[in-house]
């Protein structure tokens, strides 16, 4: 009589365990694809990355869940309580772990698919959540089961230290990219100018390098400490349209009227049909001063992209060149004048 009590004891808590997490097995996912279908009609997208991420998590709460109801529905056999106290504790941690770790990636790759430049630093950043949560789900396994944790914290501590010091270029270099990515002062595409006077065409943003292809076809490759403390001109930031200027000399036996008519006839000229012009931007022709050897001006134009100008103002200067000498219009030499006394 006592096995068969002790079996019917053990039998009837599984009994209703089972009953209720199959119940909630069915309530949940009635639930998870009703809130699934509202998340994809709404015009935010972390709410699907939240019902996703919460999808898994909830099947560790419904069996806690299952258990507790198990435990305090029916007389569970002495030695099986203490056992079901820690496990549902357990289950609760790994379910928070891991929902923080589907959410906080599925943020990222969300974030990512609207920046490219992230893209590339998608899997590091991925597996450094994965180790983190990791790491946190063993220490609270230890602490659960009634294991001290104190010798590993104080582990993790000196081999964090550690690892710093033996990485600290890596580690520098990974944090300003990190920057360079989460700052975005430049991303790939764009064409930039570092402070050494280089420019280039930022081919990818790396976790640790970035590689800027030169007009020379060369690639540049620049650890991102060195980057990230570095002055970098954007010329397709705010917006890749930009305006140039080309200084002109004329000698000072020049009409300023007509010599500004004809810049300005060549210049809308140049604008309407060269392809990377912008059409529609007004040129502008600004007498600067009275110089050495003529008046000084300045001629203002406007280009698609900066790194399309120098083909803009090569075939301005050309066209210009010959107008001038059709109308007369001398671009004086330089000259000094000395007196000489006796």
């Amino acid at each position: 009589m006592n096995d068969v009590h002790v079996v019917v004891s053990w039998i009837l808590p599984l009994l209703v365990f089972a009953l209720f997490l199959g119940f909630f097995f069915v309530l949940k996912r009635i639930l998870v694809s009703r809130l699934l279908l509202w998340a994809r009609k709404t015009e935010v997208e972390w709410d699907d990355v939240l019902v996703s991420a919460a999808s898994v998590p909830l099947n560790f709460l419904m069996i806690v869940l299952s258990l507790w109801i198990a435990r305090y529905f029916v007389n569970l056999p002495s030695e099986l309580s203490p056992y079901v106290s820690e496990a549902g504790r357990l289950f609760v941690i790994l379910s928070a772990l891991y929902f923080c770790d589907r959410f906080l990636v599925g943020m990222f790759r969300l974030y990512a698919k609207k920046n490219p430049h992230l893209q590339t630093s998608q899997k590091l950043i991925s597996t450094i959540v994965h180790l983190t949560l990791i790491i946190f789900a063993a220490l609270f396994v230890l602490y659960a089961i009634g294991v001290s944790i104190t010798p590993f914290v104080a582990s993790l501590g000196i081999g964090s230290a550690a690892i710093a010091l033996a990485l600290q270029d890596t580690l520098v270099n990974a944090f300003s990219g990190m920057h360079l990515l989460t700052d975005r002062p430049m991303t790939p595409g764009q064409f930039i100018a570092l402070d050494d006077g280089r420019q280039g065409t930022v081919d990818v943003v790396g976790w640790r390098t970035t590689r800027i292809r030169l007009l020379s076809n060369d690639m540049v490759i620049i650890p991102n400490s060195k980057l990230a403390s570095s002055i970098i001109t954007n010329y397709d930031y705010p917006e890749p349209k930009t305006t140039f200027k080309i200084s002109v000399s004329i000698h000072y036996d020049s009409d300023l009227e007509k010599v500004e008519k004809i810049i300005l006839e060549e210049a809308k000229k140049i604008l309407k049909e060269h392809p990377a012009a912008v059409s529609e931007f007004e040129p502008k022709v600004i007498f600067q001063e009275f110089a050495d050897s003529g008046i000084q001006l300045v001629i203002l134009l406007a280009a698609k992209r900066y790194v399309d100008h120098a083909g803009i103002k090569s075939q301005f200067i050309k066209n210009l060149h010959q107008r001038f000498q059709k109308e007369n219009i001398v671009i004086p030499y330089p000259t000094r004048t000395i007196y000489a006394q006796k």
